[in-house]
């Protein structure tokens, strides 16, 4: 009869292989999913419909990661996994998710004017809820990830990029071009954000 340390230290590691696997199947999916994505918009949009969602893009990454700003990592030590930290890690990247929310929606016009392009205002308008929903997925994430619950989050990722890439094709039969990028980015967020955290509660 193999010791309680022996079973305890296999079955941890078998947890941490299983945790590993989905996190890789759910990475590398949601990569084929998007690649796939954007090799078919290269082939029907413009690269001007590409430059505008790269002008927004820039500050959408750079919001994006300060929303973040560690909470996943944070979340998954054992020292911070309690309701007390967890509200608190929500509260703060809500509160700077709807100062890069309200920002976006501040310089959509002027940027928009500057290039000379009403699509990239209303680019700018349909990404800034985005912030909020990565705010979302942050916590919920954080949270998963510490309970090991990584297939959860293979399969709502994968999924959501699915959606996500769907509306995008969408948007793009229906003519509206460089729109198809943004609402490819808010739909998956949305869906990924609202998921993952229905998983926590």
């Amino acid at each position: 009869i193999a010791h309680p340390l022996v079973r305890q230290s296999v079955m941890t590691s078998s947890r941490v292989a299983r945790a590993s696997f989905w996190a890789f199947a759910g990475g590398t999916s949601q990569y084929l999913i998007t690649f796939g994505l954007l090799l078919y918009l290269a082939r029907v949009l413009d690269p001007r419909d590409f430059g505008l969602m790269a002008t927004v893009g820039i500050g959408l990454e750079l919001g994006m990661q300060i929303v973040r700003w560690g909470q996943v990592e944070l979340l998954q030590q054992n020292r911070y996994q309690n309701d007390a930290i967890r509200n608190q890690a929500l509260r703060v990247s809500l509160v700077l998710a709807i100062f890069f929310a309200a920002l976006f929606l501040v310089v959509a016009r002027p940027i928009s004017q500057a290039y000379n392009s009403a699509e990239l205002a209303t680019m700018f308008y349909l990404c800034a809820p985005v912030f909020l929903f990565t705010a979302m997925h942050a916590t919920a994430d954080g949270i998963l990830r510490s309970e090991f619950r990584f297939r959860k989050l293979a399969y709502r990722g994968s999924i959501a990029a699915i959606i996500g890439g769907i509306v995008a094709i969408g948007v793009v039969a229906l003519g509206f071009g460089a729109l198809a990028l943004a609402a490819q980015r808010l739909v998956q967020s949305g869906v990924s954000a609202i998921w993952v955290w229905s998983a926590i509660t």
